[in-house]
């Protein structure tokens, strides 16, 4: 998946992380935000498991076939 957004934009993108089917256990997906902007100066992002950096995971519960995480530019 890649999208991206101007810097300079506001509001928030939704980004959706699915399986093709469920599994009987969790499973960890990792992730990377890249570019110029400064996590926490310029963008926040919510629903994740961690996030360190430019670099994070988001899980997918076991039966389970989607997940998301928010992302909020700021002016």
């Amino acid at each position: 998946m890649v999208d991206e957004t101007s810097e300079d934009s506001q509001g928030t993108l939704d980004y959706t992380f699915f399986l093709n089917e469920t599994k009987p256990f969790n499973t960890t997906i990792n992730f990377t935000v890249v570019g110029t902007a400064e996590y926490e100066e310029n963008y926040s992002v919510s629903g994740y498991e961690t996030f360190v950096g430019y670099e994070g995971t988001i899980v997918i519960d076991s039966d389970t076939i989607i997940n998301f995480i928010n992302k909020t530019n700021y002016r």
